[in-house]
């Protein structure tokens, strides 16, 4: 059989496998997103709790079956007040309407003045994340005594629905397309064989 001839079933059984190929969906990576540190610019004495303060937002994704969100309690890169190690006053954090971490106090300072900041993690229900939509959600923190809040970077990680693609059912033209190649391929090689 000649080269031209044995072209055409190759090219034919080539493009079905490219198509049924391009057919696979990758698996989406985590998606992580960070809010700044915050301090609150006043020193404030009440009464508490205090209204709401904007900390940041972030974008919640419509394909999220699991969601962690995390921070820290204090930030120590932040010169206020006269000090370089900034706790923060008892506070609640919410992610939405969510209260996600709440660190109080006995008296001003939920950790006291430890120099170290005070990590929070907080992972989210199946229906929380449902009640969250999709879309750009407020972080916000709520002052429960007297000083200032301080919070250390926010991080939000959010894991696609699956991390394994679903099978994918090929469009019966591609089907047809694979199966009129192979057939062509296993012809011209009869042929040859037989010649």
């Amino acid at each position: 059989m000649s080269a031209p001839r044995l072209l055409v079933p190759l090219t034919l059984c080539a493009t079905a496998l490219i198509v049924l190929g391009s057919l696979s969906p990758a698996a989406r990576a985590d998606t992580i997103e960070t809010v700044a540190q915050y301090t609150s610019p006043n020193i404030d004495t009440g009464p508490f709790p205090l209204a709401a303060v904007a900390i940041g937002s972030f974008n919640i994704l419509p394909d999220d079956s699991a969601m962690t969100i995390s921070g820290l309690f204090g930030n120590y890169t932040t010169t206020s007040y006269g000090l370089t190690e900034q706790p923060t006053s008892a506070v609640n954090v919410y992610l939405g309407s969510i209260e996600v971490a709440t660190c109080s106090a006995d008296f001003m300072f939920c950790s006291g003045y430890d120099p170290v900041p005070d990590p929070w993690s907080y992972t989210l229900s199946a229906a929380e994340i449902a009640s969250l939509g999709t879309g750009t959600v407020d972080l916000t923190a709520v002052q429960t005594a007297p000083y200032v809040i301080a919070l250390g970077e926010t991080t939000l990680d959010q894991a696609p629905t699956s991390t394994t693609p679903p099978a994918v059912t090929p469009e019966p033209s591609s089907l047809m397309l694979l199966g009129t190649g192979a057939l062509g391929f296993a012809g011209a090689v009869r042929r040859k064989m037989m010649a």
